[in-house]
């Protein structure tokens, strides 16, 4: 189990840092430019992506398929990482970014530490005040009484056949006090579960309908024979546009031998206006040459990795369907007072209890999970925080995300994935049962002031299910998402179009 750990952390460490060298802005690029910030969001990423994975961890050592490990104190050493890199970590590396860049060091450092002491300051005493009077879990219980005449023998003895009928069951409650490092957890995870909200709920179906579209909307194959026109036609341009250089600078020399004012200024004038024509035409042929490379690069690609792309966004498409209703008919929609069915949960219970095949059972929880926290960072990366038609804050663009850009976007997913865990703890409430998750936030924080009206009554998971499914038609009707070739042509010939 610790290798399996160790291995996971070093595939998402990679991860996390192809994501950063695929993102990052060219003026951010390099190994010793703003090196903290990086760090920062590599690790930060990780930890968003890490803790969600703790929750298979949690149930397999909890059933004793793993070795034993305290995961109290695991989660307790997640909640401090938490809070760090929420409240000082990322804030501070955002500050130190976008200080003032001719300032000398030390005080920009300054600077940083005032604005994250600040904001520490803020986080502080927002979650202080509201842990004096929200602290409190009123956890539910059934009390049963029954009358010793009614279930005892004639010789005194208890009959246990007739106590279970005997019994009335009262309902009462256990007032318990939270620690006010599950309390921060649990702040954090309610302000998480706006962003899960719309970042999940738009990623849930924007994964697979864009690797089909991917497929859909790929660029049209040349032939060999169109590919040998297309670049027959820009040697033909670019000798054509030396030729008109040469020209060009020719005319140059012979206005130097002009004489009077009028005719010098008309000569001028006219070469001018043929500079500009020629840096324009100039323009257009090295977009025409790089929509020449782009389509001879593309046919040279393997044309079995788009149809793969297919099968995986019909495969995850069907994962997303599943999810949906897993959601809906487990969490959602009950009756007398009792869920409709626990359908994965039966699944993976029963897996489970199958000595033979329980790392299956594991395997598949891990996979709904792995996808869950995606479709977090898929619907981060596609919408983020946007305004509907007025902008958007902080996007995340290929090859053009700046570092405050991207730490904005970290924190944004790290606090999401806590509402994760809990979403997950809550969907599975029975495969997750008797481990330390289940206790934080399946009892203590799930029955808190405040926080525990919305987490009865479900109010989160249909949110979910309601955007989730507005999020497919929008992505049926208007999202038709094409691969980055050919948006970057069609880019490529509406420029062109405007010269």
């Amino acid at each position: 189990m610790l290798i399996s750990i160790i291995v996971v952390a070093v595939v998402l460490l990679l991860v996390n840092i192809y994501l950063l060298a695929i993102f990052i802005h060219p003026d951010d690029k390099g190994f010793g430019t703003s090196i903290f910030p990086k760090i920062v969001v590599v690790l930060g990423l990780t930890l968003a992506w890490g803790q969600v994975f703790m929750v298979p961890l949690d149930v397999a050592n909890s059933r004793g398929d793993g070795g034993g490990i305290n995961m109290d104190v695991f989660w307790k050493i997640v909640l401090i990482a938490d809070a760090i890199f929420l409240v000082f970590l990322i804030p501070f590396a955002i500050f130190r970014y976008e200080g003032d860049e001719e300032a000398g060091f030390f005080k920009r450092l300054w600077s940083s530490l005032c604005y994250t002491f600040g904001t520490v300051i803020f986080f502080a005493l927002v979650i202080g005040i509201s842990y004096a009077f929200l602290s409190k879990a009123n956890i539910p219980l059934t009390s049963y009484g029954f009358a010793a005449s009614n279930v005892t023998s004639s010789t005194g003895a208890v009959s246990w056949d007739t106590l279970s009928t005997n019994s009335i069951g009262h309902s009462t409650s256990l007032q318990l006090d939270v620690s006010f490092p599950v309390y921060i957890m649990a702040f954090f995870s309610f302000i998480g579960w706006i962003f899960f909200l719309l970042f999940g709920g738009l990623g849930l179906f924007a994964i697979p309908m864009d690797l089909i579209n991917d497929f859909r909307y790929r660029p049209k194959k040349k032939t060999q024979r169109e590919l040998a026109n297309s670049r027959k036609d820009l040697q033909a341009k670019a000798a054509e546009l030396m030729e008109v250089g040469q020209n060009l600078k020719r005319n140059q020399e012979k206005a130097g031998d002009e004489t009077g004012f009028f005719s010098k200024r008309r000569v001028e004038s006219k070469l001018n206006r043929d500079r500009n024509k020629y840096k324009a035409t100039v323009m257009a042929f090295e977009k025409e040459y790089e929509i020449f490379k782009i389509e001879e690069n593309y046919q040279n690609s393997n044309p079995i990795i788009a149809f793969l792309k297919l099968v995986a966004g019909i495969l995850l498409f069907i994962v997303a369907i599943i999810w949906w209703i897993h959601i809906l008919i487990s969490s959602v929609l009950t009756k007398n007072g009792f869920r409709l069915t626990g359908f994965l949960n039966n699944m993976l219970v029963y897996l489970q209890e199958d000595g033979n095949v329980g790392f299956i059972a594991t395997a598949i929880f891990m996979f709904l999970c792995l996808y869950l926290v995606w479709a977090v960072t898929k619907g981060n990366v596609k919408f983020g925080i946007r305004i509907p038609f007025l902008f958007s804050l902080h996007p995340m663009k290929r090859d053009g995300t700046l570092m405050n850009s991207f730490l904005f976007n970290v924190w944004l997913i790290l606090v999401s994935s806590i509402a994760c865990i809990q979403f997950v703890t809550n969907v599975f409430s029975d495969y997750v049962r008797l481990t330390t998750v289940d206790m934080l936030f399946g009892i203590q924080i799930k029955y808190m002031r405040f926080y525990e009206w919305f987490y009865e009554n479900n109010v989160f998971e249909i949110a979910f299910l309601v955007w989730s499914g507005l999020s497919l038609f929008c992505l049926c009707i208007c999202g038709r998402d094409k691969p980055q070739e050919l948006k970057k042509i069609e880019q490529l010939k509406r420029e062109i179009g405007k010269k």
